[in-house]
């Protein structure tokens, strides 16, 4: 893994270039230290040609948004507002994935046991419908209700 940052605004778009056998997992968006007071900066992904907000941020409230997006392919950052958007993450290889599912097929599947299920008392629809004897009282009164199991 290894760090990965930049900083996006309405007039500096960043293209996110794939990197062969590395994902970039990212991470955070932040507003920039820098936010005129009162700015806002809503996060935008440009991908397979569709737009897709990720984070509405805005200075003295929501200043930082946490993330988890995988970028596998050509990405498009851009920023809609006056405010910059501190963006961090890390890369990571894609193999990853495919190790995962390979240690899977190779652990062989644990045998479970046959488990009897237990048998029970039948109850008589009298005693079935009487009320329990907690029912209708206070919470100190409860623990003089129930009998001590042995």
């Amino acid at each position: 893994m290894s760090f990965w940052g930049c900083t996006v605004s309405a007039s500096k778009p960043i293209k996110i270039d794939k990197h062969e056998g590395q994902l970039l997992h990212l991470s955070q968006a932040c507003l920039e230290p820098e936010a005129p007071k009162g700015a806002s900066a809503k996060l935008v992904v440009e991908h397979g040609g569709n737009k897709y907000a990720v984070a509405s941020l805005r200075e003295g409230g929501m200043e930082f948004c946490a993330l988890d997006l995988f970028v596998d392919s050509d990405a498009q950052f851009t920023v809609i507002g006056k405010a910059g958007v501190h963006l961090t993450g890390y890369f990571e290889s894609d193999e990853l994935m495919d190790d995962a599912s390979d240690n899977e097929q190779a652990t062989p599947a644990k045998s479970a046991k046959a488990v009897a299920p237990k048998a029970t008392t039948p109850v008589s629809p009298a005693k079935a419908a009487a009320p329990s004897p907690a029912k209708g009282k206070r919470p100190h009164q409860l623990s003089q209700a129930r009998k001590p199991y042995l």
